[in-house]
């Protein structure tokens, strides 16, 4: 959509000024849902879509690096191909201690959507699931909880707790201490419980044989709750930026198995 391509453009150009404009080419890797990806017809139009329009201009002023001055640029910034990259997945590739040949569940938490993918030695995207667990469905139906407890019905305050749980419990104020309680409890016998494992059973990964790989936002905020209910399970060395360090480390593989195609030299 709209707000992918142009947070596309703006890190290109972010990327194309930190290297003081010399580089304005660019192979991108653009992340992409596993529906979407493990469709062939799918994917390429997704691909099509995003390189209808291969020319970027921007104009900007900027510090030029070299001389210290800020100058005006008219910069034209040009994409050579678009390579989707499964988000749900990719965040694999920056976790430590993962023996490929092994089985796994990668369980990736999003803000809204969340994905179970199968993973020895290599994604098995036929069997994959996707569903609506993510972030925003949890503070949803915290938001339901606590209201009907006649608690609280304020989202940004539920979410808050949610994302600084340390901090809010320092605030010993018995309503809130009871609005933590319940979030907390909530999240160990209903979420954690009834919704990863549940999910997790549901892609015939039996817990005890694929280990958990956690992967995406949601799962650093939860990871304390998450790590009490699967000790054995990894997470990315970077868990806000696992999925783009991953599609990194793809496209990388990707060019340098197709320099003549992009006429690239070097690294």
């Amino acid at each position: 959509n709209q707000m992918v391509y142009a947070n596309m453009a703006r890190a290109m150009f972010e990327i194309s000024k930190a290297l003081n404009f010399t580089k304005t080419k660019f192979i991108v890797s653009l992340g992409c849902s596993i529906a979407t990806y493990r469709d062939q017809e799918a994917k390429e139009q997704y691909r099509q879509d995003f390189l209808k329009n291969k020319t970027i201009k921007v104009k900007s002023h900027w510090t030029n690096l070299e001389t210290a001055l800020i100058e005006y640029k008219e910069i034209e910034l040009e994409i050579l191909d678009v390579l989707p990259a499964p988000e749900g997945v990719s965040g694999v590739y920056n976790v430590p201690d993962l023996k490929p040949t092994k089985p796994y569940a990668l369980i990736d938490l999003g803000g809204y959507n969340s994905q179970i993918t199968e993973f020895q030695a290599k994604p098995n995207f036929e069997t994959a699931i996707c569903g609506c667990n993510g972030f925003d469905v949890l503070v949803e139906a915290l938001v339901d909880k606590c209201a009907n407890a006649n608690l609280c019905d304020n989202t940004t305050l539920i979410e808050g707790c949610i994302n600084e749980m340390s901090e809010y419990k320092e605030n010993k104020n018995e309503e809130m201490q009871k609005i933590i309680q319940t979030i907390e409890k909530y999240i160990r016998e209903d979420y954690v419980e009834n919704v990863i494992k549940a999910s997790i059973l549901k892609a015939n990964m039996k817990l005890g044989i694929y280990t958990p790989v956690f992967l995406g936002g949601t799962a650093k905020i939860l990871k304390p709750y998450l790590s009490e209910a699967f000790p054995d399970a990894l997470y990315p060395d970077d868990m806000i930026y696992a999925s783009a360090i991953g599609m990194y480390v793809r496209t990388k593989k990707h060019v340098r198995n197709n320099k003549n195609r992009y006429m690239v030299e070097g690294e």
